[in-house]
């Protein structure tokens, strides 16, 4: 008779076999899109625009890439390599903009302060941290609960766009960056820059460099953070774009960037941008891009609303330009709107490469998208940042995804509509008590009929030399243990087209048309 291990595992087996065909049948299809690299012919750059590698963001720089010839698009880590919190000036908050692998080392606020706007916050602090403890809760919705009455019918009757209370005074445009409250010096920017510029592969400058951060706008939503940039810490990327546009526009910093090599032309000026992932409206701050660029923008945010739409409601399939982005407004002021977005739902995969070798495949929103060129990393420690920093957190995200749709009872947070908040922010119970929920709820993962996310694991793709990827597999034990126990599949791609698979300490040759009878025996093996 067998044990309960034993059956459990001769009942699963099925279950294995075709989570694993799944992934197959995914891979095959995107190594066949990716057996021809596309390298597309250099042109006049008018435009670049640097993205986060967030799978939304594939879509809008498709869209945008699609409008000339003259559009180059990049992608990287949405904290665009700053190591910051915020802290809005005679404010108490101290926000970290930044992953959760990293502590912040630099502190940024306004070089002028909006005294009243700082009043304003640290009052409504207090105020809530005041309403929300455990001596007050019951006492304050007897007396004070009626006063609400008036902000619920604006809501319902008069919605409008909210945003959050310290994003409101990120408005500056002249920043103060500190370090151990210290002010940095012109030296130490331009080290800085010089750093994340290398990081991000910028091999020439246009005259128009947009630096896009990416953020959600829902209204009523507990789980906001989900839909945020997780390179921020679940906050927008505004901050991050505002403080790297005004490091690289100043004339200070640029003078000590020539002496370390780094030659901006006095022409090119660098613009902080905000992609909204709800509507797909994308807002430029301060300096704005010229006519034609800002026709591209809106072109860009058309086709990829078009694009969208009807996973989101088959109903604006057919509507039009107009009514369709009117729709996507009023779907994220509306604080009855359980699926304000879908998010990273149907992520899969995590492309490490240069950016011409995918331009014109769609990959469907389901890639993240990080640029890279190893020639320019002699030493391999971008690649090895790369590896052990958005390697882990893309993996991070799709286990979330995974979890959460596999079992959204144990790993999810069930119903987003019984969803009520826990001591502030620490986390949400469905209902009025029991256990505190932890994953996604079952709203950001079905639409009433069907899963939006499909399980499987995530398929890195990185265009770089096997020796490198060994090497620093070997040098990391988290990276070794995620590759050989199969929690992700580690691609290497080839300029050519060639794609092999790295597992435990070997490489296996994959072919771009089908499995060979070999993977496929070996496959069936490991079940």
């Amino acid at each position: 008779m067998q044990n309960l291990p034993t059956q459990h595992q001769t009942q699963q087996k099925p279950l294995w076999v075709w989570a694993r065909a799944a992934e197959l049948s995914y891979q095959q299809q995107l190594h066949y899109a990716l057996s021809s690299p596309t390298n597309t012919p250099a042109h006049a750059i008018q435009c670049q625009a640097a993205f986060c590698i967030d799978v939304r963001s594939e879509i809008y720089r498709r869209a945008l890439e699609a409008q000339s010839d003259g559009v180059q698009t990049m992608g990287f880590a949405g904290f665009f390599g700053l190591p910051l919190s915020y802290q809005p000036q005679q404010a108490d908050v101290n926000r970290p903009q930044c992953p959760g692998l990293l502590l912040p080392s630099l502190v940024a606020t306004h070089a002028q302060s909006d005294k009243h706007g700082a009043a304003s916050l640290n009052a409504q602090a207090r105020w809530q941290g005041f309403s929300k403890s455990a001596t007050a809760s019951f006492s304050m919705v007897e007396s004070a609960g009626w006063l609400d009455t008036f902000k619920l019918l604006k809501k319902a009757f008069f919605a409008s766009e909210q945003a959050h209370p310290v994003d409101k005074l990120a408005n500056s445009q002249d920043w103060s960056l500190t370090q151990n409250g210290e002010e940095l010096s012109a030296r130490q920017k331009a080290e800085l820059a010089a750093g994340v510029l290398h990081a991000m592969g910028f091999e020439q400058f246009a005259p128009t460099v947009l630096l896009v951060g990416h953020g959600s706008h829902s209204t009523n939503n507990l789980q906001e953070a989900g839909l945020g940039c997780g390179a921020c810490g679940g906050q927008s990327g505004e901050v991050n774009v505002k403080v790297l546009a005004w490091l690289l526009n100043d004339k200070a910093v640029r003078t000590e960037l020539q002496a370390l090599g780094v030659e901006i032309p006095e022409q090119t000026r660098f613009i902080a941008a905000l992609h909204n992932t709800t509507t797909d409206h994308l807002r430029c701050y301060g300096e704005q891009p010229g006519t034609e660029i800002m026709s591209w923008l809106q072109s860009a945010t058309a086709a990829a609303q078009k694009e969208r739409a009807t996973k989101l409601d088959e109903q604006l399939a057919d509507a039009d330009r107009e009514a369709l982005d009117q729709a996507l407004i009023a779907r994220s002021l509306d604080w009855s709107q359980t699926r304000p977005e879908w998010g990273l739902a149907n992520n899969a995969a995590f492309i490490v490469a240069p950016r011409s070798w995918t331009r014109g495949v769609d990959l469907q929103g389901r890639s993240f998208l990080h640029d890279y060129q190893w020639q320019h990393d002699p030493d391999f420690k971008v690649l090895e940042t790369i590896m052990t920093a958005p390697m882990l957190v893309t993996h991070w995200i799709n286990m979330q995804y995974n979890a959460s749709t596999t079992d959204n009872l144990h790993f999810g947070s069930g119903n987003k509509v019984l969803h009520n908040a826990v001591g502030g922010n620490i986390g949400v119970f469905e209902g009025n008590g029991g256990d505190l929920r932890t994953g996604l709820a079952m709203q950001s993962l079905h639409n009433g009929h069907d899963w939006m996310h499909q399980m499987q694991r995530l398929s890195v793709y990185l265009a770089a030399p096997k020796s490198a990827i060994k090497e620093i597999t070997a040098r990391h034990d988290v990276v070794k243990q995620l590759i050989d126990n199969e929690w992700l599949y580690v691609f290497q791609w080839q300029e050519t087209g060639e794609i092999s698979r790295f597992y435990q300490q070997r490489w296996w040759p994959v072919s771009a048309a089908q499995i060979s009878q070999d993977e496929e025996q070996k496959i069936v093996q490991c079940l």
